[in-house]
């Protein structure tokens, strides 16, 4: 189990998560079915402070914030920022995001325009026949 909270400087991360956990624990139990754990580990992790705003001018370079600090949010959001920097980059470059639509309400794509940060789902040859990745 992890559990996660902003603390004080004058309090502890086991004064602060110890009653939560012991909560967790025992949870739909008697007083004679506590649980004790066999290992915990209580830490506290400084969060980083934001980044100086950088004199930059130039709309070619994209700005990376650095993902939270918070472990079980880390790699949500370091995916999160790589897709924003991503359709930052495409803007940046001149290039359209989304697809276009024919008149005839077909979706088609110009050469310009970028239709999704994820790689298609099914890769196809030359043929058009879908490849098998195996």
């Amino acid at each position: 189990m992890y559990l996660s909270a902003a603390i004080s400087p004058d309090q502890t991360p086991e004064g602060v998560l110890g009653p939560y956990l012991n909560a967790a624990l025992n949870v739909n139990r008697g007083e004679r079915e506590s649980i004790t754990p066999v290992f915990s580990l209580f830490y506290a992790h400084p969060l980083p402070s934001a980044l100086p705003a950088s004199p930059c001018h130039s709309k070619r370079i994209v700005p990376v914030r650095p993902p939270s600090a918070r472990l079980p949010e880390f790699g949500d959001a370091a995916a999160e920022e790589a897709e924003r920097v991503f359709w930052d980059t495409i803007e940046a470059v001149g290039l359209r995001r989304g697809a276009t639509f024919s008149k005839e309400g077909e979706q088609g794509e110009r050469e310009d325009t970028v239709s999704s940060f994820w790689p298609p789902l099914e890769p196809e040859d030359s043929s058009g026949a879908a490849v098998d990745e195996w």
